[in-house]
This record gives C-alpha cells, sequence and structure tokens, in this order.
C-alpha cells in the first residue's frame, strides 16, 4: 500500500511518491528540484525518460523566467514537445499515443549540425532538421521535475530520467531502453547496444535513499496532514 490524502483528486503535499514498485509518483502538484546549476552543452546533448503518464503536463523544466535559456520536455495532447530556447516547439508528430502504459522516450540534439532525432521505446522514430545559428543558451540555473513555477504539472509515474553532455547514439538509446525492458515487460529493441557515458543529471528511482531521495535533487517537505493508507492498483 501507498500513503495517499484523504482527498483523492488533490495531494496536499508538493512531494512525489516514491513506491514500493520502484518509481515515483506525481499528482500534478509534486516536483522536485536540481540542487545545482543545470550545466548542459551548447554543442548538443540527450534525454531519456522512462515513464507513464496523462496526456499532457511538464516532465522536466530548466527554463528561466523569460524562456531565454535552458529547456523543457513534456507531454501536450498526447505528443512529446521538446522546448528550445530560440527555436519553435519541437514536437515529436510520429509519437502519438496515450502513455498510459510504461514508454521510453528519448531525444539527441546535435546543436552542431542543426540535428534533433527523437526516440520511442528504443527506436529512432523522427528525425528534424532547423537552422542552425538559432540556438540559445541551453544551461540554467535551476531544472524542475514534475512541475515548474509557470506550466501545469505531470500526472503519472516517473521510473527514470536523466541528461546527457554527449549526442548519443541509436545503440546508446537502445542500450538504456533495454536496460529497463525486461523490467516492464516491454519488447526489447533489436540491434546493437553500447553504454552511454555518464549523464550530467539523472533521477533513477532504484538509487534512492532511505528517505527515497535522489543525491543532487531538492525534495519537498511532506505534509503529514490527513493522510491515509490506501491501496492503489
Amino acid at each position: 500500500s501507498y500513503i495517499y490524502p484523504r482527498t483523492p483528486q488533490f495531494r496536499d503535499s508538493s512531494r512525489p511518491i516514491l513506491t514500493e514498485a520502484g518509481y515515483y509518483n506525481f499528482e500534478g502538484n509534486q516536483y522536485i528540484t536540481t540542487e545545482d546549476a543545470v550545466r548542459i552543452n551548447e554543442n548538443g546533448f540527450s534525454g531519456a525518460v522512462l515513464f507513464r503518464g496523462d496526456f499532457e503536463g511538464i516532465i522536466f523544466d530548466s527554463r528561466d523566467e523569460k524562456h531565454e535559456k535552458g529547456f523543457a520536455i513534456l507531454i501536450e495532447e498526447n505528443h512529446i514537445k521538446l522546448l528550445l530556447p530560440g527555436l519553435e516547439a519541437f514536437v515529436a508528430e510520429k509519437i502519438e499515443q496515450e502513455f498510459i502504459y510504461w514508454s521510453y522516450v528519448g531525444f539527441t540534439l546535435d546543436a552542431l549540425h542543426g540535428n534533433l532525432n527523437f526516440y520511442l521505446n528504443g527506436k529512432n522514430i523522427q528525425n528534424i532538421q532547423y537552422k542552425k545559428g538559432m540556438l540559445e543558451t541551453l544551461s540554467s540555473d535551476k531544472g524542475y521535475l514534475g512541475k515548474s513555477p509557470s506550466n501545469e504539472g505531470f500526472v503519472g509515474d516517473i521510473k527514470y530520467i536523466a541528461f546527457y553532455n554527449e549526442r548519443l547514439s541509436d545503440s546508446e538509446h537502445r542500450h538504456i531502453y533495454n536496460s529497463f525492458a525486461g523490467v516492464f515487460n516491454m519488447t526489447y529493441a533489436r540491434g546493437n547496444t553500447i553504454s552511454p557515458p555518464l549523464p550530467v543529471l539523472e533521477v533513477d528511482a532504484e538509487k534512492a535513499n532511505e528517505k527515497g531521495e535522489i543525491a543532487g535533487f531538492i525534495f519537498p517537505e511532506y505534509n503529514k496532514d490527513g493522510f491515509v493508507e490506501q491501496e492503489i492498483i
């Protein structure tokens, strides 16, 4: 059983729950923040997230108030969107689905060549070319997971999210996806796999400490009022 509030529509704590099954649960008002600034390779970087969730909401957002630096990845109307400073929103048009089942979504941005690849469950799904020289600063002062100050929060579960200061290849994305596929009874991606480099930022629920916290991130304190034990499927 998990600790849930008496009002099922709205949890009265801003802290996401680490479930016994080993993933973080968000209900639209929960978030965690990075302890330090988010330092991203301005020549290109990659992201990977294993999640299931509602049809919209912020997954990660490191943008400043004016959206002049930082980036964000979110779900909007059953699509994955990547928001980058100085550029139009990139929508993974070929990834349109209800994310009610566990899904791996990844991306690789090559800023030197104006190239972006989206991945779904270990497969390179879509390539987008854009005009070079328009991209602004990717690094920022803080990152939010689950909800940011100016955007609607994520409703769902996150098992793993990581960002890499390298331009990951198809083989590296397959490696990350396949490392989780067996756990969630997902079909393994075919093809060669290569272990990726260490991420610059990572939330891996399996690495949480006894308090359910991850090194490098700040978790809001629990609000203990109004919580009851409920069985959640």
